[in-house]
């Protein structure tokens, strides 16, 4: 395999030359690239314990359970940019300027 030419570059590689210096839509179909890639990823996990390719699954727990916080992190950060809705909360309304 030879990496001068544009198909014999790693996955991860590709991901990472297109995930910087990116408009909104951009970056919208960047993330949704990488979310399918998470679920690519969580589908391998399942193979591996269904084949019983180790013997401490505990590992697969791990990495299952961290796969959920970024696929929400994904999402969120996805929503934020996509459209009108965004990650922040109203703002508090007080009489004398202080919130406590």
């Amino acid at each position: 395999m030879e990496y001068g030419t544009p198909g014999a570059l790693p996955h991860c590689v590709r991901g990472a030359e297109g995930s910087t210096g990116l408009s909104d839509a951009e970056q919208v179909r960047f993330l949704r690239i990488a979310i399918r890639s998470l679920m690519e990823t969580v589908a391998c996990l399942h193979l591996v314990k269904r084949r019983e390719y180790v013997e401490n699954v505990e590992e697969l727990r791990a990495a299952y359970k961290e796969s959920e916080t970024l696929f929400a992190q994904l999402q969120a950060f996805r929503t934020s940019i996509e459209g009108d809705s965004s990650v922040q909360e109203d703002t508090a309304q007080y009489d004398d300027g202080t919130p406590f």
